[in-house]
């Protein structure tokens, strides 16, 4: 059996200094609540084996918060718009279980009926953060040459104490061919653009606590008695950081016969630099790998796209 209770809310604000001028505040949050109650009864095929069963329960909370202010003006033929923010989220996950395999009989499927024999139990508590500051410029000219450019600098909780900020810049071009004058003459053509593009992007998918020394607890013989203690339980790296992938993209739209048929072309190239890998290390340092960044790949490819409206009547295709 499993419960389930989950609470999505958001509240957007915002304040307009001038026509052009707004600053927006976004708060976001989810909650959710679980409980699992598993139970394995004792079958008359099975007499040798026991009843087995479980209960666990997991708390979950996700909040995120933007302040963003926002520019938008036309100024004759020139359309500008700009962004400025900071936006911060945290997740946080509670969760615990215990089981038994102490159960008398089939009669009460609750852990209330095991005495405390219980066999085996977990509690963890798992955070993760992150904290952006952004920045953004479009502008466009009569609508035939657009420039884009924006940056980021985002800080990862998951990262060492050296490198937890990486900063992020992009910037794109395009020009809509078809609005020029001597494309007048070209009827057939009903769109022709050029693009340009080129950014960076980050990855932090790793684990929330896998740059930092973890203590594992363990036992040791010494004459007829164990003694406690503790070991590291992998090897930390104060220096790990993003992952980044930069990519560089140029294509071409074609619209033709009032946009009857579409044909989009684009040449791709990526490469990612500071993989986040687990790299063997020689065992006489008490373990076999260790997080870092290291290695690089690259991809480059070409890519096609047509679309075509065949009929276009009460009957379309």
């Amino acid at each position: 059996r499993s419960k389930r209770a989950r609470f999505i809310g958001n509240i957007n604000l915002e304040y307009s200094f001038t026509d052009a001028l707004k600053f927006n505040v976004l708060l976001g949050s989810t909650y959710s609540n679980s409980k699992d109650n598993s139970f394995t009864p004792l079958l008359p095929s099975f007499l040798n084996a026991t009843p087995s069963g479980s209960d666990g329960s997991s708390f979950d909370t996700d909040w995120i918060t933007e302040y963003t202010l926002n520019y938008n003006k036309k100024i004759g033929d020139h359309q500008i718009t700009a962004l400025g923010g900071f936006t911060a989220q945290r997740t946080r996950n509670e969760s615990n279980s215990i089981t038994s395999v102490s159960y008398p009989n089939n009669i009460i499927p609750y852990l209330s009926a095991v005495n405390g024999l219980f066999s085996g139990g977990t509690s963890t508590v798992s955070e993760f953060s992150l904290i952006s500051y952004l920045a953004r410029v479009n502008y466009n000219y009569k609508g035939k040459y657009y420039v884009t450019v924006s940056t980021r600098a985002d800080g990862s909780s998951r990262f060492g104490s050296e490198n937890k900020y990486a900063v992020f810049p992009s910037a794109a071009l395009a020009w809509r061919i078809s609005d020029e004058g001597f494309m007048k003459d070209f009827r057939p053509v009903s769109d022709l653009k050029a693009r340009l593009s080129y950014g960076q992007t980050g990855n932090n998918n790793i684990g929330n606590t896998s740059a930092f020394a973890n203590i594992n607890s363990v036992k040791y013989p010494i004459g007829n008695t164990a003694a406690g203690g503790y070991v590291w339980g992998n090897i930390p790296n104060p220096n790990l950081t993003w992952e980044k992938q930069a990519s560089l993209n140029a294509g071409i739209d074609l619209g033709v016969l009032a946009g009857r048929i579409k044909l989009s072309v684009d040449y791709f190239k990526t490469q990612n630099k500071g993989l986040l890998l687990n790299v063997n290390i020689p065992r006489t340092t008490g373990f076999s790998t260790a997080l870092q960044n290291i290695g690089q790949v690259n991809n480059t490819g070409w890519e096609f796209v047509v679309s075509t409206v065949n009929l276009k009547n009460k009957f379309q295709w």
